[in-house]
């Protein structure tokens, strides 16, 4: 492995794959960036905020690197990881549900 891979592992959040339902933990887990809206809003968990943290990953991932041979590049988003859970999920729902601004 190169020194600049990485990887993404989570294993605090891990489940028996046989649980029926949340867990009823009551505080948020998990890095803010790449949480689902709906988490930061403190909804019960499903299986579209798995998804949707996917695409926060996935969107991290793009504006933060420029190619397999590119440097990292520092984005206005870096502010993100600062913010507090109500706020970055304002943000984010504003960075998604206004397609100007998404397609910037």
């Amino acid at each position: 492995m190169a020194e600049d891979d990485g990887f993404l592992i989570d294993l605090d959040l891990a489940i028996k794959l046989d649980r029926g339902n949340a867990s009823g933990a009551q505080s948020k887990t998990g890095t803010k960036v790449f949480m689902a809206i709906g988490a930061l809003y403190v909804e019960d968990h499903n299986f579209m905020h798995d998804l949707e943290s996917f695409f926060w990953v996935l969107f991290w991932t793009c504006i933060h690197c420029t190619g397999p041979s590119g440097q990292r590049r520092v984005s206005k988003f870096e502010a993100w990881n600062f913010e507090t859970a109500d706020n970055l999920a304002k943000t984010k729902t504003g960075s998604v549900l206004e397609g100007d601004k998404f397609n910037k």
